[in-house]
């Protein structure tokens, strides 16, 4: 039979192993979390880059098109689109709540704007493959397309870049893409970067474990 003492002791132990369980499964659980979460900043990290070297062939594949344009030609490959898929990983596993309000926003600006660059060349390449493409007014779409993603461009890559392309997008009336523009604000490629490396260094331990 056990007495009171017993009891007591059993009593606490049972307690002291249900808390020790429980300690574990929260410290657990907030160890992937914060590893999740480390793991979608590097695969937007990286995708950030290709999505930014993709944006400098991007510029030349427009500007050759504008040029060729003026001579009633074109370009005849097709000039590809921004990845997304660690945005859409990212977001479809929730983990963009889990970083600070400031960097999520610069997040969903970002990606807001190479959205509407991928709508805009798929539509293009539908054009293109399109019935539309014997038709008189073709170039001229074509030619709006090109300027239109120029303009988006624009808000996404260097300085150097915007200068370049605001030059070559002058040359023809920006009305087309001034009322095609969203009016959100748009974040850099150069500030995505910086805004995803701060993320990383609220783990200035586990960055660099997991």
């Amino acid at each position: 039979m056990i007495d009171g003492t017993s009891q007591a002791n059993l009593l606490i132990s049972v307690l002291a192993g249900t808390l020790t369980a429980l300690f574990s499964i929260v410290v657990t659980f907030h160890f992937y979390t914060k590893r999740d979460t480390i793991r979608s900043i590097r695969a937007l990290q990286a995708e950030v880059e290709e999505n930014e070297n993709f944006a400098q062939n991007l510029e030349k594949y427009l500007k050759d098109d504008l040029e060729f344009a003026k001579s009633n030609q074109e370009r005849t490959d097709s000039p590809g689109k921004f990845y997304t898929s660690a945005f859409d990983s990212t977001l479809n596993s929730g983990v963009l709540m889990n970083i600070s309000p400031e960097s999520r926003t610069d997040i969903l600006n970002h990606y807001q704007t190479v959205e509407q660059m991928n709508s805009q060349l798929e539509y293009r390449s539908r054009l293109r493959a399109g019935p539309a493409r014997s038709m008189s007014g073709y170039k001229a779409k074509r030619v709006g397309l090109n300027k239109l993603v120029m303009g988006l461009l624009q808000t996404t890559v260097s300085s150097e870049f915007r200068d370049e392309a605001a030059e070559l997008s002058n040359e023809q009336s920006m009305s087309t893409v001034e009322n095609a523009l969203s009016p959100h604000t748009a974040i850099t490629f150069a500030e995505i970067s910086e805004t995803l490396e701060s993320e990383l260094d609220a783990y200035p331990v586990l960055r660099h474990i997991v």
